[in-house]
């Protein structure tokens, strides 16, 4: 009983900490979304959230593959402020 409680844990922490790199496919797909205008809700919402990846994985992580994860973020970061002046 107390070896699932454990594991039960663990489960939940891992989630948690790869939570900011499993959102980052969503978000670059939001972000794709030929009906995502500057003006929607959702706009600011991924930028919060890659916001909230970037910062998670820069606090975190020191591997050199997650550099790789932090500089996929600053892509969408950079298409996300792109469409900014169409409007």
């Amino acid at each position: 009983m107390v070896d699932q409680s454990r594991l039960a844990a663990l489960e939940k922490a891992l989630e948690e900490r790869l939570r900011p790199f499993a959102e980052l496919d969503a978000l670059a797909f939001q972000l794709n979304s030929p009906t995502l205008t500057v003006n929607s809700e959702s706009f600011e919402q991924i930028l919060d959230k890659l916001d909230t990846a970037f910062e998670y994985i820069e606090e975190h992580v020191i591997k050199l593959s997650n550099i790789m994860c932090i500089k996929n973020i600053q892509i969408l970061k950079s298409r996300s402020i792109a469409k900014i002046p169409k409007y």
